[in-house]
Order: C-alpha cells, then structure tokens, then sequence
C-alpha cells in the first residue's frame, strides 16, 4: 500500500512537471509570434489577426490545462489512498499493540504463582459472575466483587486486569474482604468515605479508606479493552496500577502508572474490582 502511495505522489509530480513544460512552450511560441509581428511591420494588420486567433486558441488550452477540476480530481485521488493508507496504518499499530499487551502480561505472569478469582459469595448481589475470570455488572449497582484468595502480606505480587467495558466509577484495586461483607459490598454510598479498606483506581478518580474519594486530574483513560497491570506492595504500603495503553514511540505515550498510598493496618487485602453501569471486568 506505501508503494502504491509512493508511485501515486510520483506520478503526479510527474504531470505537474509536464503540465509546466508544456505551458512553457506555449509561451516560448507567443513569445515567437510577437518577434514576427516585430519583424513584419508591412503585414502587420493580417499579422495580428492570425496571432489574435493562434493566442486565443492557446489559452484555451492553458485554460483547460490548469483547470481546478482537473487538479481537484489529483488531489482526491491522492487523499483516497491516503485516507485508505492511514486505515492501513492504525491496523497495524493496533495489531503491535496487541501483540505488545499479550507480551507483556505474559512476561508479568512468568514468575507469577498468584492467580486470583472471583467469588460467587463475596459480590454485590446484583452482579453477574460470568465464570471464575469474568464479572459485570448488567443489573446496575455500585458495588464491589472480591477476588480470592487474598494477597500475600510479605511479598510485592502482581495481579492483571482487562477492562472489557469501561465506565467512570468502574475501577480495579484491593480492599478488605471482610470489611466489604460488612456493608455488603455496596459503594453507592461508601465509596466517597474513608474507613471501608478499599482502595482503587477508577476512570473518574481514586477511591482510598486513607483519603475517600478523590478526582484523578491526570486519569488512567480506562477506556474498553485495556489491559492493568497491579502491583500490591504491603511493606512499602503501595498499590502500582500501571494502564497497559501502549502506543508506538511517536505517538508519546508508553503506558502510564498510577500509585495509591496504603494504611498501615494488620488486615488480609484482596483483590477487588468496583462495576457501575455495564461495566464489565475480567482478571488474566
């Protein structure tokens, strides 16, 4: 397709290139004309009537060689194959994306023995547990659903997320099992609180029991189909949730990472997710 594109440009230039010799000529030949009305004062009257005809009819043809639909249809030649190059172009990059992702993960689960799953038990009852790997949230709801078994409290052990459908208060991060029972895993009205263990990072902003609800101004960009990568630290208190949006080199972004300060406490953390809307969540 780039060669095509190429050769296109090519020809064009091509054409402009012969377009402008030939108006040269042109003008070479009335420049001509006028010497011989110079030279031929004596029939200067028959003379100038054959150049008044010979001038006109050679604009005409500059006219029709310069003709804008004429350039125009070079031009939407010339932006067809580009518009069908771009698609071209975005396919491929979305496909070293995808094979960068599954890279990526699959680099994060080779030394990992930590493989968590969802628990029929410990959800909001509105939410929909798929199988095991899979939760939504089509029955509405702001809730939490549990992961288990829970984290290991003497080890930095990473867990990963796909954002299968995004919404602004659906996010991914850890919480207290027991804790959510408490209240039944139900946000609507904890998640703007503190003192509930949970802590996580949504499209909106961050959930934290340390500091409640606060608006991310730099956001993740959960968007659908995106990968997370969390990375639970219970000695250095910190939860890593690193958004997996690869893009190539030139466009500026490399993936971004968002860190969550944790609460010193003595409590067992799990994996969590929060849904909203038809928020849909799956753990790798």
């Amino acid at each position: 397709m780039y060669q095509q594109f190429q050769q296109q440009f090519e020809n064009r230039n091509e054409l402009w290139s012969e377009q402008a010799k030939l108006i040269q000529k042109i003008t070479d030949e009335q420049n001509k004309q006028k010497e011989q009305n110079n030279k031929c004062e004596q029939e200067k009257e028959i003379i100038q009537m054959n150049l008044e005809k010979k001038n006109n009819c050679l604009e005409r043809l500059k006219s029709k060689i310069t003709l804008t639909s004429f350039c125009n249809k070079m031009q939407n030649d010339a932006s067809v194959l580009t518009d069908e190059t771009k698609e071209t172009y975005d396919k491929e990059v979305n496909q070293y994306k995808d094979i960068i992702h599954k890279l990526e993960v699959n680099k994060s689960n080779e030394s990992n023995t930590y493989f968590p799953k969802y628990d029929e038990t410990q959800k909001l009852s509105t939410f929909q547990l798929v199988n095991s790997k899979l939760i939504n949230s089509s029955q509405g709801g702001i809730g939490l659903a549990v992961l288990q078994p829970p984290l290991p409290d003497n080890k930095v052990t990473t867990f990963i997320f796909k954002i299968n459908k995004s919404h602004s208060l659906a996010g991914v991060g850890i919480c207290n099992s027991q804790t959510a029972q408490l209240f039944n895993y139900n946000m609507e009205k904890n998640y703007q609180s503190k003192d509930h263990n949970v802590y996580l990072v949504c499209a909106g902003g961050q959930i934290s029991s340390k500091l409640g609800y606060t608006k991310i101004t730099t956001n993740l960009n959960f968007e659908d189909n995106q990968i997370l990568i969390c990375q639970y630290d219970p000695k250095g208190l910190k939860l890593k949730i690193k958004n997996l949006n690869v893009q190539i080199a030139f466009m500026n972004q490399v993936g971004k990472t968002y860190d969550v300060d944790l609460v010193k406490n003595t409590l067992k953390m799990s994996p969590c997710v929060m849904l909203n809307g038809n928020a849909e969540i799956e753990i790798m």
